[in-house]
C-alpha cells in the first residue's frame, strides 16, 4: 500500500468523532502490517495534525515530496493560540529527513521509481544460490597479525561485499526518533542472492574514523529489525567496527541502552538471522549485531571486548602488551570457531570476498528452508550454551 497524505489535520467542525479517527486509522495500519504487507507513506504538502500523528507516520518506509510543508500544528493555529512561531524551514520534508524522520525526499517521478524497486525486491523469485566448492578452513594463526590485517585501509568493507551479493537496495535512513541519520550504519531492503531480506551493516568507509556507530545508528538497526519482523524477511548483519562513538552526546543519547536493545531484539528476532563478521569486532558496538542463527567469519575478522591496545592499557597500564593480549583473549576467527561462536570461516585467499558472498547466499538459503520452530529452538540453545565448550 502506498499512502499519500495531503491534509490540514482534523476537521474542527466535525468535533471529537473526527478526532478519534486517528485511533481507527492507526489500528488499520497495524492490522495491515501484521499481515506481512508493505506499507509506504509519501508526505505531500500540506500534511499536519491528525494525519501526520497517525497513519502518515507509520510506514515501513516514509518518504516526502520536496519542499512540502509538514508538521504537527499549522502556522495559523500556532499564531492564534499564542505559540511562538517556528524559524523558517522547520516544518519541511528536508528538515524531517535531516533529523532522521524520513527515508528520503523524492519528486513524484522518483517516487514511482522507488516503489517499483521496492515491489521488485519483494517479488517472489527462485533463489540465486552460487555453486562453489567448500572453502578451506584455517586451523590457527598469529592473532595479533590477523588483527593488524583487519585494519588495513585497503581491506574491503560492507559496501564491497554488498556490491557482490546484493541489489535493489532501498535505504532505511534515520532512527525515526528525531536523531540524524548515522552514515556508519547501512540499513535497507535488498535482494540478496535472489532473496528479499533486510541488511544491517557497519560501513568502515562511511566516516574517517570507520564504522563507529552512535545511539542513532543502533536505533536505526532496531528499526530495520522491526521492519524485517513485520514483513517476514530474514536479517543479515555485517559486523566491522573499531568501536563505538565515544562522545558526550553518545553517552547522553543512551548508547549503552541502545546496544542492549539490539541484543534484546536480535536474540528474539522471529525471522532468520545471519551475521557476517567481516573485519574489526571491538567491544559492545560489534556484539550488538553479532548474535544470529548462523555466523560466518572472514579469516582475519575478530571479536573482543575491547581492542588489544585498550586491554593492555587496562591490565598493564601500557599498550605494549597488545599482541600478547590479542592471543590471550581468544578473539581470532579460529578461537571463535573453537568456542562455538562462529559456524564457518572463509579463508582469505585470492578472491576471498567472492567466496564470502557465495557463503552468505548458501547459509541464507539453508536458514530460510529450516522450519521456524526448529530454528528458534536451536537459536535459544545456541545462546544459552555460550561458554560451554570442549577446550
Amino acid at each position: 500500500m502506498l499512502a499519500v497524505t495531503a491534509s490540514g489535520g482534523t476537521r474542527m467542525q466535525e468535533g471529537s468523532l473526527a478526532f478519534v479517527q486517528m485511533i481507527k486509522t492507526a489500528q488499520a495500519v497495524r492490522e495491515f502490517k501484521s499481515a506481512g504487507l508493505l506499507y509506504v507513506v509519501y508526505l505531500t504538502g500540506p500534511t499536519f495534525g491528525g494525519v501526520l500523528a497517525s497513519w502518515g507516520s507509520l510506514g515501513h518506509f516514509n518518504f516526502g515530496m520536496p519542499e512540502a510543508v509538514v508538521g504537527f500544528s499549522g502556522p495559523r493555529t500556532m499564531e492564534l493560540t499564542g505559540a511562538d512561531r517556528f524559524p523558517p524551514g522547520v516544518q519541511t520534508t528536508d528538515n524531517l529527513m535531516t533529523h532522521g524522520l524520513l527515508d528520503d525526499v523524492l519528486a513524484p517521478d522518483e517516487m514511482r521509481t522507488c516503489m517499483a524497486a521496492l515491489l521488485s525486491t519483494l517479488e517472489p523469485r527462485p533463489p540465486d544460490v552460487l555453486s562453489q566448492p567448500p572453502d578451506p578452513q584455517p586451523s590457527s594463526g598469529d592473532a595479533w597479525q590477523s588483527i593488524q590485517s583487519s585494519r588495513k585501509s585497503s581491506r574491503p568493507g560492507a559496501s564491497d561485499l554488498l556490491a557482490l551479493c546484493a541489489d535493489e537496495l532501498t535505504h532505511i535512513r534515520g532512527d525515526g526518533c528525531g536523531g540524524s541519520d548515522d552514515p556508519a550504519c547501512i540499513a535497507g531492503l535488498v535482494r540478496l542472492a535472489g532473496r528479499p531480506c533486510i541488511v544491517i551493516a557497519q560501513d568502515r568507509s562511511a566516516t574517517p574514523k570507520g564504522a563507529r556507530l552512535g545511539p542513532g545508528g543502533y536505533r536505526k538497526a532496531q528499526r530495520a529489525m522491526c521492519i524485517a519482523a513485520e514483513l517476514g524477511l530474514p536479517v543479515v548483519t555485517i559486523v566491522d567496527t573499531p568501536g563505538v562513538e565515544l562522545t558526550p552526546a553518545a553517552e547522553e543519547g543512551g548508547l549503552s541502552a541502545e546496544i542492549a536493545r539490539c541484543l534484546y531484539q536480535m536474540t528474539g528476532q522471529p525471522t532468520p538471522t545471519l551475521s557476517v563478521l567481516l573485519g574489526e569486532g571491538a567491544g559492545g558496538g560489534a556484539l550488538a549485531l553479532f548474535p544470529a542463527d548462523r555466523v560466518i567469519c572472514a579469516e582475519h575478522a575478530w571479536l573482543l571486548p575491547i581492542a588489544p591496545e585498550g586491554a593492555s592499557a587496562i591490565v598493564y597500564r601500557s599498550a605494549d602488551k597488545a599482541g600478547e593480549l590479542a592471543v590471550a583473549q581468544g578473539g581470532a576467527s579460529w578461537d571463535l570457531r573453537r568456542f562455538g561462536l562462529v559456524d564457518r570461516i572463509v579463508s582469505e585467499q585470492a578472491g576471498w570476498l567472492q567466496t564470502l558472498a557465495g557463503a552468505v547466499a548458501r547459509e541464507l538459503e539453508a536458514l530460510v528452508d529450516e522450519p521456524a520452530e526448529q530454528r528458534l529452538a536451536r537459536r535459544r540453545r545456541r545462546f544459552r550454551a555460550m561458554g560451554n565448550f570442549e577446550p
